[in-house]
């Protein structure tokens, strides 16, 4: 499970659009927005990916997202 308002929230802090952000990590707008939603799981290295680009790196930023 994901935690929706937390992901978004990182993705507006970073200055990016979710478009952006799928195509650095080489997924449709789609399948990120889906997987923001829960409708899809996250793949471990899409979780790494995407924190990689929004730039959080400490443990306690990536469980609130990923480990709700």
């Amino acid at each position: 499970m994901v935690e929706t308002t937390a992901l978004l929230n990182y993705v507006k802090e970073s200055g990016m659009t979710m478009q952006g952000i799928a195509k650095k990590m080489g997924i449709s707008y789609r399948s990120l927005y889906r997987k923001s939603r829960n409708a899809s799981p996250f793949r471990i290295c899409e979780m790494e990916s995407f924190c990689k680009i929004v730039g959080l790196t400490t443990k306690a930023e990536k469980e609130r997202i990923f480990l709700p």
